[in-house]
Protein backbone atom coordinates (compact mmCIF):
# COMPACT_ATOMS: atom_id res chain seq x y z
CA UNK A 1 0.00 0.00 0.00
CA UNK A 2 1.52 3.23 -1.03
CA UNK A 3 1.53 6.45 1.47
CA UNK A 4 -1.59 8.40 -0.08
CA UNK A 5 -3.77 5.20 0.03
CA UNK A 6 -3.05 5.08 3.30
CA UNK A 7 -3.71 8.62 4.12
CA UNK A 8 -6.69 8.32 2.37
CA UNK A 9 -7.95 5.18 4.43
CA UNK A 10 -6.94 7.62 7.62
CA UNK A 11 -8.50 10.03 6.69
CA UNK A 12 -11.76 8.26 5.74
CA UNK A 13 -11.80 6.34 9.33
CA UNK A 14 -11.10 9.99 10.68
CA UNK A 15 -13.73 11.51 8.77
CA UNK A 16 -16.60 8.39 10.30
CA UNK A 17 -14.90 9.16 13.54
CA UNK A 18 -15.98 12.90 13.43
CA UNK A 19 -19.19 11.66 11.58
CA UNK A 20 -20.08 9.78 14.61
CA UNK A 21 -19.40 12.13 17.30
CA UNK A 22 -21.47 15.05 15.51
CA UNK A 23 -24.38 12.97 15.04
CA UNK A 24 -24.61 12.52 18.79
CA UNK A 25 -24.28 16.00 19.27
CA UNK A 26 -27.06 16.59 17.34
CA UNK A 27 -29.13 14.18 18.78
CA UNK A 28 -28.83 15.38 22.39
CA UNK A 29 -29.41 18.74 21.00
CA UNK A 30 -32.20 17.71 18.76
CA UNK A 31 -33.76 15.47 20.65
CA UNK A 32 -36.14 17.85 22.95
CA UNK A 33 -37.31 19.23 19.77
CA UNK A 34 -39.67 16.44 18.75
CA UNK A 35 -42.87 17.09 19.22
CA UNK A 36 -42.72 20.20 19.70
CA UNK A 37 -43.93 23.83 17.54
CA UNK A 38 -42.12 25.83 16.27
CA UNK A 39 -42.77 29.50 13.68
CA UNK A 40 -40.36 31.48 11.89
CA UNK A 41 -40.79 34.90 9.83
CA UNK A 42 -40.33 34.38 6.16
CA UNK A 43 -39.79 36.70 3.22
CA UNK A 44 -38.70 37.17 -0.27
CA UNK A 45 -35.26 38.64 -0.31
CA UNK A 46 -35.80 42.11 -0.68
CA UNK A 47 -38.58 43.19 1.73
CA UNK A 48 -39.25 46.29 1.99
CA UNK A 49 -42.22 46.64 4.20
CA UNK A 50 -43.52 44.48 7.62
CA UNK A 51 -46.58 43.16 5.16
CA UNK A 52 -44.17 41.35 3.13
CA UNK A 53 -42.97 39.03 5.57
CA UNK A 54 -45.25 36.20 7.09
CA UNK A 55 -45.23 33.21 9.44
CA UNK A 56 -43.97 29.78 8.48
CA UNK A 57 -45.24 27.18 11.24
CA UNK A 58 -43.51 23.76 11.68
CA UNK A 59 -44.00 20.63 13.86
CA UNK A 60 -40.92 18.39 14.71
CA UNK A 61 -42.42 15.29 13.86
CA UNK A 62 -38.98 12.65 13.49
CA UNK A 63 -35.76 12.75 14.38
CA UNK A 64 -33.40 10.51 12.16
CA UNK A 65 -30.65 8.33 12.77
CA UNK A 66 -28.05 10.89 12.28
CA UNK A 67 -30.02 13.54 14.51
CA UNK A 68 -31.16 15.27 12.06
CA UNK A 69 -35.25 16.66 12.20
CA UNK A 70 -38.34 16.53 10.12
CA UNK A 71 -40.98 18.68 10.43
CA UNK A 72 -44.80 19.32 9.09
CA UNK A 73 -44.90 22.65 7.50
CA UNK A 74 -47.29 25.31 6.30
CA UNK A 75 -47.29 28.55 5.71
CA UNK A 76 -49.04 31.32 3.43
CA UNK A 77 -46.83 33.66 1.70
CA UNK A 78 -47.18 37.46 0.95
CA UNK A 79 -48.83 36.98 -2.11
CA UNK A 80 -51.35 34.30 -0.77
CA UNK A 81 -49.41 31.51 -2.16
CA UNK A 82 -49.24 28.37 0.15
CA UNK A 83 -46.90 26.09 0.95
CA UNK A 84 -47.62 22.45 3.19
CA UNK A 85 -44.77 20.31 2.96
CA UNK A 86 -45.74 16.97 4.93
CA UNK A 87 -41.71 15.81 6.21
CA UNK A 88 -39.33 18.38 5.22
CA UNK A 89 -35.95 17.82 6.30
CA UNK A 90 -34.94 20.72 8.72
CA UNK A 91 -31.92 20.34 10.10
CA UNK A 92 -31.85 21.84 13.87
CA UNK A 93 -34.63 24.09 13.40
CA UNK A 94 -31.97 27.16 14.35
CA UNK A 95 -33.94 29.99 13.51
CA UNK A 96 -37.24 29.03 14.27
CA UNK A 97 -39.03 29.91 17.74
CA UNK A 98 -41.05 28.07 19.90
CA UNK A 99 -44.73 28.60 19.72
CA UNK A 100 -47.53 27.25 21.12
CA UNK A 101 -49.50 24.05 19.57
CA UNK A 102 -52.71 26.68 20.04
CA UNK A 103 -51.25 28.82 17.93
CA UNK A 104 -50.01 26.43 15.59
CA UNK A 105 -53.59 24.72 15.00
CA UNK A 106 -55.02 28.36 15.01
CA UNK A 107 -53.00 29.06 12.09
CA UNK A 108 -53.43 26.11 10.47
CA UNK A 109 -57.33 25.84 11.18
CA UNK A 110 -56.89 29.58 9.32
CA UNK A 111 -54.85 28.48 6.06
CA UNK A 112 -57.62 24.67 5.83
CA UNK A 113 -60.74 27.49 6.07
CA UNK A 114 -59.29 29.06 3.33
CA UNK A 115 -57.97 26.37 0.98
CA UNK A 116 -61.89 25.05 1.74
CA UNK A 117 -63.25 28.44 0.11
CA UNK A 118 -61.55 27.22 -3.40
CA UNK A 119 -62.64 23.46 -2.60
CA UNK A 120 -66.79 24.15 -2.97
Amino acid sequence: MDQLTALRSDARKIGDQISAIESEQRKTANGAKVGCYFRTRNGYSCPQKPSDYWWLYAKCTRMDDDGFLYAFKFQTDCHGKIEIEEDAHSYHMQHYEPCSKVEFDRAWHKLRKRVQIFTL
